[in-house]
């Protein structure tokens, strides 16, 4: 039986059994085990999505409220109806933020998006492709983005240097609000269950009150998985709008 020895081993590769030949490295890790279950995912999705009925099931039902939900969130954050090409993107990325937040919840798991690397990584490339759409549709209009209107002009400059800096920090943001809320459910829910693994250790009789909190823990971390996402799409609405009409 594997022990938890640090908090922070959710953000570890963690090999459990090593098989390694001349030419293939089959081990199996944390790695692997997240790995199977996105691919017990895919097969979920390939299911409700590719095999439809004339009554929807329940996974169907599921998924057509995920998709009316996501798209009043587009609809409340995006006024311009020339936005809607993006709302494929915004699906994808939702699916793509939670199935990483949730999926490091299993046990021996890996939480990717407890890594500024891979939150940084994506916080990045969708600001550096929004700026490069902006660029695309208006050209060097774009920048009067940066300069706000009905400001005095002794104030001007000041302001312009504050809307630039708001406007690249934005990637940062983006990366260490998803980074820092995962980093610190995870750590919470590993002390927790250290806590647990010592109290059904060495006082059996309590171990019902350790066990509660681990689970109200784990589904508070559930909650934050979906929550975290719809922030981070929430916020990359804004910021396709503030492209597509400049302001």
């Amino acid at each position: 039986m594997s022990k938890i020895f640090s908090p922070l081993e959710h953000f570890e590769l963690n090999i459990f059994t090593y098989f390694y030949s001349f030419f293939y490295d089959l081990s199996f890790s944390s790695g692997t085990v997240y790995l199977v279950s996105l691919v017990i995912f895919l097969f979920f999705f390939h299911y409700a999505i590719f095999f439809p009925h004339l009554l929807p099931t329940k996974s169907q039902k599921l998924f057509i409220g995920f998709y009316e939900i996501l798209l009043s969130i587009f609809k409340q954050q995006i006024g311009s109806s020339r936005a809607l090409k993006y709302f494929p993107f915004i699906v994808t990325l939702f699916v793509y933020i939670f199935l990483m937040n949730f999926t490091s919840l299993y046990v021996f798991g890996v939480s990717l998006t407890g890594h500024i690397l891979i939150t940084g990584y994506v916080s990045f490339s969708i600001f550096l492709s929004l700026v490069i759409l902006g660029l695309l549709n208006y050209g060097g209009t774009f920048f009067s983005f940066f300069i706000p209107t009905g400001v005095p002009k002794f104030l001007l400059d000041f302001i312009t240097v504050i809307e630039i800096f708001s406007f690249a920090i934005r990637p940062f943001s983006l990366a260490i609000r998803l980074f820092a809320n995962m980093l610190a459910g995870h750590t919470l829910m590993g002390i927790f269950s250290q806590f647990a693994s010592f109290t059904i250790h060495n006082y059996f009789f309590f171990f019902l009150f350790p066990l509660i909190i681990v689970f109200l823990v784990f589904l508070l971390e559930v909650a934050v998985s979906a929550i975290q996402a719809y922030i981070f799409v929430s916020l990359v609405c804004i910021y396709i709008n503030d492209v597509i009409a400049l302001h």
